[in-house]
């Protein structure tokens, strides 16, 4: 990119031309000046001063607004600033003999070795009708240079090898046996292969070696067994009928349970169920990223879709794509346990019409399902329970109220879902992809394109080389693709033929129907489209896709180094580049053909494309207008508009500015008003709400300052919904649970971190040859590297930004007390969750009592030593410390919160079957021992003693102090004989500081001996947080003796 000067700054209105009016004929010379002359001051004439202001008035106006500058450099910084698509106009050249490029020498010379087939004379003549901004002279002496001559050698050499390689192969038939014995045999005799194993017998042979199985009667094994054995001899039809049954007996009446969306919500009983619901849709409506759209009625919905996925689609495609090899022994092959492992449902996946749920599926043997699934291939269709799917609606956009504004998705059964997904991955794996194609496939193909489209437009701009760009929308592309397209399309690609019967039969004989929340349709069989939820419909329209990249010309394109980008797509999102508008025009009508050979078309109005024009001797580049036809619609862009593709903002020079507060700041307002706790907030501002700024931060072009806002404006939103004080650390919003902190998403370390980790997974490789995209790639990781720099540190991985803030956080003045915090995670749970624990305002005060900003007069004279720092009772200065720990206003509740974790720790104790004393006096050798629990059981004894301490001790000494004091022998001596205990006696302390934070020697003792669990201990330590909370407002409110008084 050319660098941009700033504008030159304006003569300040106020300030008179010095030469012009001057007061004193002296300079102004100070008293303690030590220059002994007078400097002398040359008079200006009435013509000088003339002249100084005809200069001083010379300005360059802006033609398009009222500014005016003083230099022409400024004039061109405010041009490209603020008039992108005027200075384009202006800038623009009209080529008077443009020179010939290799796209226009290729696409001629394809069109003349058309026309010369065709029989065509006067080819001059004819190729000038067709390229219209050439003269005949022009293509005439074009034709006569040897570049042109050896390219139309090159064209007619591969035209010769694509003959040969579509010619059928010769076949040789085996010879019989009377030919063997009248041929002569040679010297070396060729063993003869035997014929191969169809796929099927493989699949039989595999169910019937399967070894038994030891499962529930109701599994009935017997039953299934019987029908593998039988089905050489029942056949397949039989066969499949038989599986049928032996489902519906071990599922029954499962097809005829309705949904769970069909069934209406109960009535709340009363108005805190009620709140809870709402908070429940809220909480939906933010995860979600959608408003609460009602989905329209029944007859509104059903007519429009049915007709969209009943109207049947012309297709003209034929078998055209050579074969990539056989797939029979990587797709249709015996499946194994492995694959049923690793293609699992998950377990919040949505249960199928047949109503067998995720749990249910996994609670099948994997002996039944392994012999289901492979009885389903042998059969090559699916059983008569499994043939159904239920179309639901997910809409598309935040406020949808139109049919068109939802995306269907076939929801089949569990079973068929796990089976097409084992069917899906080894499909993938089979064909040998086109690499411009990313979109459900095993790598980052929002990043690869997204990089692609930026890499293109940026080398472009840097070469002021001209670029053509289309980007189309395939307009209801799933819904639409037409079923034979599909099965040819599969048969070309080399797929075996049991594969595509399956197939044909999944769609032919699968229906389905509309579940619209409380209303349901009548069942019919989709004539056209790609079930989507079904994870085999997207490899299915890959493949469709594939075949048009294939078709594309391959020498229309842009240069990026030594290497050539005609197109680059994701599923049905399409981008298509060429380097002259004859050679755009071109993939347009290629394209356009071929989606309607399969039953597609396009959606004009959101198709749009892009003219950049290269003018290398004005080292510019122009965005002009030039008029494409996409069916029938012409569209075209300006360099001041941008576009979006795969979720990012592009213009004419690359990826444009992308600020984050601009989205989330209105929905951190829509949550600041929602009716939710501020725990669940939190939460929604953790989870959805920053995270939904990742994909957009990781691969736009966003500033550092901006980052830096964002974060800002974050941490104003938690700190107004916690009620924290201005000077809290900046670590303590970004630190994670795990360490102390509140656990906010830091954009600024974020960002970096990802983009360099999502740059490092790009794979091109149809741009590895390229040192122009090798060189590009690396800048962009340097630059990303640089970003995530602290000081020496480079924070490339998430534990490395926990780390950071959370040092950052224990060398604060008040996040010193949490520097114990990272050594036990589950006690924080109470942060991280929204918990039922504490009310909201109970959790915005615990918040701010775990990190020291309770208003007390220590904490907000801070800096103001000459104030009244005095405790309220006449004691010590009260801070934290003292107020919670040892003034005697606050006694008493000190007393209760010991209290409360004693009695939570019996009653655990009581639940695993001990025998549980408190404060029992236990007599030693020179004193009385009360510790806080004795508890006895038939095989151990456990002494526990709590204690809640201040945040300046190490907990760990604390606990061995707290063990060592009842861990004494004489004390040992008498538990063994006045309570009968065991040798094996453990000695345990319950150790906590006042913010919450667990000893974690102490916390791993008594999870070791199974006093608590993980759970217990975050309980604990809301307990310990909401008692010190208590213990503040009695220090707050207490009206008691003051000791200073007289």
């Amino acid at each position: 990119f050319e660098r941009r000067t700033g504008p030159v700054g304006y003569l300040p209105s106020g300030i008179e031309k010095l030469m012009v009016q001057m007061f004193n004929n002296e300079p102004r010379i100070a008293e303690n000046n030590s220059v002994e002359y007078t400097p002398t001051v040359t008079r200006l004439g009435d013509h000088q001063v003339r002249n100084a202001d005809a200069n001083l008035q010379t300005m360059f106006p802006c033609r398009e607004c009222e500014r005016s500058f003083r230099t022409k450099i400024g004039l061109g910084v405010h041009m490209r600033h603020r008039h992108k698509d005027e200075l384009d106009t202006a800038r623009r050249r009209v080529d008077v003999k443009a020179r010939w490029n290799e796209e226009e020498l290729s696409m001629m010379a394809r069109k003349e070795l058309e026309l010369t087939a065709n029989g065509e004379r006067f080819i001059n003549k004819k190729l000038a009708e067709i390229f219209t901004n050439r003269s005949v002279d022009a293509i005439k002496k074009c034709r006569q240079r040897d570049n042109y001559k050896a390219k139309i050698e090159q064209l007619q050499g591969q035209a010769a090898l694509i003959s040969e390689a579509n010619e059928p192969p010769t076949t040789q038939r085996r010879p019989s046996l009377s030919e063997l014995e009248v041929t002569p045999s040679s010297s070396h005799s060729v063993p003869i292969a035997p014929p191969p194993i169809h796929s099927d017998d493989i699949l039989l042979q595999e169910l019937q070696g399967m070894s038994p199985v030891a499962v529930r009667r109701s599994w009935r094994v017997e039953v299934l067994q019987s029908i593998i054995d039988r089905a050489h001899i029942s056949g397949k039809e039989a066969t499949l009928q038989c599986l049928s049954n032996y489902l519906l007996e071990i599922f029954p009446n499962r097809n005829d349970r309705p949904s769970s969306a069909t069934v209406p919500a109960r009535r709340p009983r009363n108005r805190r169920i009620s709140r809870r619901q709402q908070y429940a849709r809220c909480i939906k409506s933010l995860l979600d990223g959608t408003d609460e759209s009602a989905l329209p009625n029944q007859s509104i919905m059903e007519p429009y879709w049915r007709q969209v996925m009943t109207q049947p689609s012309p297709s003209l495609c034929s078998n055209t794509v050579p074969r990539k090899g056989n797939m029979q022994e990587g797709v249709w092959s015996p499946i194994t346990s492995r694959d049923l492992q690793v293609h699992k449902v998950p377990l919040t996946s949505s249960p199928g019409p047949d109503g067998i749920t995720s749990q249910t599926a996994r609670s099948i043997p994997i002996g039944i399902m392994l012999r289901i699934v492979n009885l389903i291939l042998w059969c090559g269709d699916l059983p008569v329970p499994f043939r159904m799917a239920r179309t639901i609606f997910i809409p598309k956009t935040v406020r949808a109220n139109r049919p068109q504004d939802f995306r269907p998705i076939s929801v089949p059964s569990i079973v068929v879902r796990q089976l097409n997904a084992i069917l899906a991955s080894r499909l993938t794996a089979a064909v040998s992809w086109d690499p411009r194609q990313r979109g459900f496939l095993p790598t980052d193909g929002c990043a690869d394109n997204a990089t692609i489209v930026d890499l293109v437009l940026r080398d472009h701009h840097k070469r002021y080389a001209s670029c053509y760009i289309a980007t189309l929308d395939v307009s209801k592309a799933f819904d639409s693709v037409a079923h034979d397209a599909v099965f040819n399309t599969v048969t070309a690609y080399g797929a075996p033929k049991s594969f595509v019967d399956y197939v044909r039969r999944w769609y032919s004989g699968g229906g389905t129907y509309f579940n619209g929340g409380d209303w349901r349709s009548e069942e019919f069989v989709p004539a056209r489209g790609v079930k989507q939820g079904d994870p085999l419909s997207p490899v299915l329209f890959n493949l469709i896709i594939d075949r048009l990249l294939r078709s594309l010309p391959k020498d229309i394109g842009v240069h990026v180094g030594n290497a050539k980008v005609n197109a680059c797509a994701f599923a049905d999102d399409l981008m298509l580049f060429a380097s002259t508008p004859k050679g755009l025009q071109e993939l347009l009508n290629t394209t356009v053909k071929f989606l309607s050979s399969v039953g597609l078309t396009l959606n004009a109005d959101k198709c749009f494309t892009i003219s950049i024009k290269g003018q290398p001797k004005q080292k510019v580049t122009v965005v002009e207008q030039r008029t494409f036809c996409i069916g029938r619609a012409r569209v075209q862009l300006k360099r001041s508009e941008e576009w979006k593709y795969l979720g990012i903002h592009f213009t004419a020079d690359g990826r444009a500015r992308y600020n984050p507060s601009e989205d989330i700041g209105p929905k951190l307002e829509r949550l600041m008003q929602s009716p939710l706790k501020p725990q669940q907030k939190l939460f929604a501002l953790r989870t959805v709400l920053v995270p939904q700024l990742y994909h957009k931060l990781t691969l736009g072009s966003v500033a550092l300052g901006v980052l830096r806002k964002c974060d800002k404006l974050v941490r104003s939103f938690a700190r107004k919904l916690l009620g924290l004080p201005l000077d809290v650390s900046v670590a303590f919003y970004h630190a994670p649970h795990s360490c102390g902190g509140l656990g906010i998403p830091s954009v600024r370390w974020i960002a970096p971190m990802l983009r360099t980790k999502r740059l490092a997974g790009i794979n091109w490789p149809h741009l590895e040859q390229s040192e122009v995209a090798s060189a590009f790639l690396s800048e962009e990781l340097r630059r990303a590297r640089d970003r995530a720099k602290a000081g020496v540190n480079e924070l490339l991985s998430q534990p490395k930004i926990d780390t950071y803030w959370a040092d950052r956080l224990y060398t604060s003045v008040d996040g010193n007390g949490l520097r114990e915090a990272r050594r036990y995670a589950p006690q924080h749970g109470w942060v991280s969750q929204p918990t039922r624990l504490m009310s909201g305002k109970a959790y915005r005060t615990g918040i701010q009592l775990r990190i020291n900003a309770l208003p007390t007069r220590s904490r907000t004279t801070r800096g103001r030593h000459e104030m009244n720092r005095q405790c309220r009772a006449g004691c010590d200065a009260p801070s934290h410390n003292h107020v919670l720990q040892r003034c005697h206003r606050t006694h008493g509740s000190r007393v209760s919160r010991h209290n409360g974790v004693v009695s939570y720790l019996k009653k655990g104790l009581e639940t695993r079957g001990y025998t549980v004393y408190s404060e029992q006096s236990l007599h030693g050798q020179n004193r009385v021992y009360k510790p806080d629990i004795v508890a006895f059981r038939h095989d151990s004894t456990i002494v526990v003693d709590a204690q809640v301490v201040t945040d300046g001790l190490d907990l760990d000494r604390a606990h061995q102090s707290k063990v060592e004091i009842y861990n004494r022998q004489d004390l040992l001596t008498t538990l063994r004989s006045v309570y009968r205990a065991r040798e094996n006696i453990e000695v345990v302390s319950a150790t906590l500081n006042w913010r919450g934070i667990w000893s974690f020697q102490s916390i791993t003792r008594l999870r070791t001996l199974g006093i608590l669990t993980a759970g217990d201990s975050n309980v604990i330590s809301s307990r310990v947080v909401s008692g010190r909370v208590y213990s503040f407002k009695t220090f707050m409110f207490h009206a008691g003796f003051h000791r200073g008084m007289a």
